[in-house]
Parts: structure tokens; C-alpha cells; sequence
């Protein structure tokens, strides 16, 4: 075998689209890490890629021009709201004004057109995000003080983070040292996102499946093989959506307001579905929706909670229906089918039901007795099973990212190794039993703790009844 110096190797690797003009190396298929594996064996082990300087400037161009145009938004819908027309006139407007909202990203994306699906990703978010602010406003839904004057109002609908206010409706102003803890996550989630950008570009999204797969198209979605992409999928739309969150908290607690955390680490430290959905996982699209959809239900009968709960689900399903079709707009390989993000989010509807009907049952007692990271362990066992329902619209934002957002790659051999280990035929043949003995050992040690926890509580309840027995008849 010769050896190559770094220079030799790009030229013989077909690395995958990396067009930077900082791109030292992009992702390569495993069959051309193989093939450079027959030529090369001595190289670099990792590379650096700064992505994509154009791409990164435009995401920061949308921001800024997406920003100016919820201000807009905001500023006219709240003039309108205010002014001598008639009710339904001023209903209509709004209404326009929403349609609007949803039409202009997918207008900017087909006419002017977008380097990568991150950036209609972005798009998308504005559009939604007005929709439903102008709902509040045309339905006086939103959180108390929001509409009290222009200023409340325009920093609330221009904000992709939720403001907060107090008791007497005026915004809350920024608490002492917030400033330092926005910032000191905004670092964290950046090399968090470094992470999982590298992991996803040595694996191409796909670890255990193999590139080019969508798991949506497989039976019971690839499940268990699906389970580790899923969850890397996952993240890494969390920590998008966290960076852009906690961005527009940096940018609201330079001008002296304090806003509401709304990513609470949904991956690592949610304890249930509920918990997943109603506590951790972007509370800014949560609260929007427990406001418009379930609360006006809230206060009828238990059936209308039902309903206001559903229908906040399928509302969830719809706009993230919207935002896939965004995202593969104009884009070469539309990996979307329509009705996906709908499936995820009646089967979380029906997860979560089911839950809460078990809450007061024997089996929701042991549950909520186990410990924090088994409870973890099980309620994402319960919702990545879908995930690729969802996350498969998503297919080509995920290869872009890692061309257009800077990343550490594994040099060839690396990866060649990478993808023996991780989808070979040993590994590939044994996960499943892996997989479900893990499983079984876990519950099977639960059992076991249950069973000498309640004879130790019988023992104890025994020992305590003769000792107040003794008591009753020394007295």
C-alpha cells in the first residue's frame, strides 16, 4: 500500500457535497472510505470544515430581515386592532394578515430562493410563529399584558423567545445576572451543535441503518435499528431550535426584559410523555398552543378538555406540516410525505391519554416510583418509535447542515472503521437481542425492587401495627 499526503487524499476520496469556500473536507460514503482505505494509510484522523460562509451569512440575513418583518407585523396588526373599524372588518384584516404570515416565507423560498434547508427551516419558524401571535391578538388568548400597549406587544410578537410579565401586566425586566447565564448557554449549545453535526456527518444521519435509508419507508419504521438515528435526528433539531431560542433571549436581555427558558434538555431529563411535551420540549410553540386551543376548552366538561387537548395536537401536526413542505420547497431531493408530522402527533396524543389514564392505576404507581433515568430511558423508548414519521421531512436539512455549519470530520480510514463497527453484520445481526435483553434486565430488576420494596413496607406497616398496639394497651 503507498501512502498520500492530505492533498493526494481529497483528490482521491468523492467526498459528499461540501462547497464551502473554508471546506477543508466534507462527508464521505463509506464505499469511497473503503476504497481510499486500499490506497492510503497515512493521513490526518480528523479535518476541520468552517461550512458554508455564503449559506451562514444568508441564515443571519433571514434572521435579521425575518425579525424587521415581525416588528412590521406587529406594529400594523396592533394599529389595526386599535382603530375605528368595525369588529368583523378588523377580523378580516387580521385574518388577511395571518394568511399573509403562512404565504410570505413559502413566497421568499420559491422567488428568491434558499441555499440550504436551513435557512427555509428558519423561514418557516417566522411564519408560524405570526400565525398563531395574530390569533392571539384577534382572539385575546395570549398571556396577560401582552396587548396592553404597542410596546408590549411588538417586543412580545417579535421575539422567537417568550417574553414574560408580571402580576400587573407590564414586562418583567431582566433579573440580575440572567445576562451571563444566557450567554453561558448560548457557548454550550454551540459546541453541543459542533457535536452532533460531526457525529451526524460521520454517520450521515443514518448510524445503524446506512446512508440514503429513510426509516419512515421501512416496516415499524426500522424499529430498534432506527432508535439511535432517530435520537440523533432529534438533537439536532433541538439544539437548532435551542440556538435560535436562546439568540432572541440574548437580544431581549440586552434591551432590559426578562424571557421564559423554552428548552428544558426534553432529551435527557424528561421523566414522562407529559413531561416530555408539556414542560420541556419548546414550550414557545406549547404555550401558543395550550392558550389558543386548549384553554378556551379547559373550564367545559372533561370531553372538552379532551377535545382542546386533541385539537392542540392536530394543530401541532399541521403547522409542522407547513414547515416540512417549506424546508423541501425548490429542494433537489424532497424527502416530505405529507401526513408524517399529522401521524407523529396523534400518536403522541394517544401516548400521552394513555398515560394519564394510567396515572392512578397499579402500573402508574410503579412508574412514577422508578428512578429519574430509567423513566427517562422508557419515555423516549415511547416516543422515538414514530420519530421517523416526523424527522423523515427533515432528511435533507440534515446532509446539508453538516456542508453549510462548521464540523470536525474522521478522516477516511476512520470511517471506514466507524461503519465495519457500527453496521456490521455482527453488530447489525445482534442488536435487536441486545436491545430487547437490555430491556428485560431493566424491568426484570424493577420487578424485583418493587417486590422487596413492598415486602420491606409490609414488614415495616406489621412492625409498626404491633408497636401501636403495644402502646394502646401500656396506656
Amino acid at each position: 500500500m503507498a501512502t498520500a499526503s492530505l492533498g493526494v487524499l481529497l483528490g482521491k476520496v468523492p467526498w459528499s457535497h461540501c462547497h464551502g469556500p473554508f471546506c477543508m473536507a466534507g462527508g464521505a460514503t463509506d464505499g469511497a472510505a473503503a476504497a481510499a482505505l486500499a490506497e492510503v494509510t497515512t493521513e490526518p484522523a480528523w479535518t476541520l470544515s468552517l461550512g458554508h460562509f455564503w449559506s451562514l451569512i444568508e441564515l443571519a440575513v433571514f434572521q435579521v430581515l425575518g425579525t424587521l418583518a415581525m416588528i412590521s407585523i406587529a406594529g400594523l396588526s396592533y394599529s389595526v386592532k386599535q382603530s375605528s373599524l368595525g369588529p368583523w372588518a378588523r377580523k378580516a384584516l387580521m385574518l388577511a394578515l395571518s394568511t399573509v404570515s403562512l404565504m410570505a416565507p413559502l413566497t421568499v423560498i420559491k422567488q428568491v430562493g434558499t441555499a440550504s434547508g436551513v435557512a427555509r427551516f428558519q423561514l418557516s419558524i417566522f411564519g408560524v410563529l405570526a400565525f398563531f401571535r395574530l390569533l392571539e391578538l384577534l382572539f385575546g388568548t395570549g398571556p396577560k399584558g401582552f396587548d396592553t400597549s404597542a410596546k408590549n406587544f411588538v417586543i412580545y410578537f417579535s421575539s422567537l423567545a417568550e417574553v414574560c410579565f408580571d402580576d400587573k401586566a407590564r414586562l418583567l425586566l431582566r433579573p440580575a445576572g440572567v445576562l451571563r447565564q444566557i450567554v453561558s448557554n448560548l457557548l454550550r449549545n454551540a459546541m453541543l451543535l459542533l457535536a452532533c453535526l460531526s457525529l451526524g456527518r460521520a454517520t450521515d444521519w443514518m448510524p445503524l441503518l446506512g446512508s440514503g435509508i429513510d426509516a419512515a419507508k421501512l416496516p415499524l419504521f426500522g424499529f430498534p435499528y432506527s432508535l439511535p438515528s432517530s435520537w440523533l435526528q432529534a438533537g439536532l433539531v433541538y439544539l437548532i431550535l435551542n440556538m435560535s431560542f436562546t439568540s432572541q433571549r440574548l437580544l431581549v436581555a440586552l434591551l432590559g426584559f426578562n424571557t421564559a427558558e423554552l428548552m428544558r434538555n426534553p432529551l435527557l431529563c424528561s421523566t414522562s410523555i407529559r413531561d416530555f411535551w408539556g414542560r420541556r420540549w419548546n414550550l414557545l410553540i406549547h404555550n401558543l398552543m395550550k392558550r389558543t386551543f386548549f384553554k378556551p376548552l379547559a373550564a367545559g366538561s372533561r370531553l372538552s378538555r379532551h377535545a382542546g387537548a386533541l385539537l392542540a395536537f392536530v394543530a401541532s401536526g399541521l403547522f409542522h406540516e407547513y414547515m416540512w413542505l417549506a424546508v423541501n420547497l425548490g429542494s433537489a431531493g424532497n424527502s416530505y410525505l405529507p401526513g408524517g408530522p399529522l401521524l407523529f402527533f396523534f400518536a403522541q396524543f394517544v401516548l400521552g391519554s394513555g398515560e394519564a389514564m394510567l396515572a392512578g392505576s397499579a402500573l402508574g404507581q410503579v412508574a412514577s416510583d422508578l428512578p429519574a433515568p430509567v423513566k427517562t430511558i422508557f419515555t423516549t423508548l415511547a416516543i422515538l418509535p414514530c420519530g421517523p414519521a416526523f424527522l423523515s421531512g427533515l432528511l435533507n436539512m440534515f446532509l446539508e447542515s453538516t456542508a453549510v455549519m462548521p464540523t470536525v470530520g474522521l478522516a477516511p480510514h476512520f470511517r471506514a472503521n466507524m461503519a465495519i463497527l457500527v453496521r456490521g453484520q455482527v453488530l447489525g445481526t445482534w442488536f435487536p437481542q441486545v436491545f430487547l435483553l437490555g430491556i428485560a434486565s431493566v424491568a426484570g430488576l424493577l420487578v424485583v425492587k418493587k417486590a422487596v420494596f413492598a415486602g420491606s413496607t409490609r414488614s415495616k406497616l406489621h412492625e409498626n401495627s404491633i408497636a401501636g398496639t403495644e402502646r394502646l394497651m401500656g396506656s
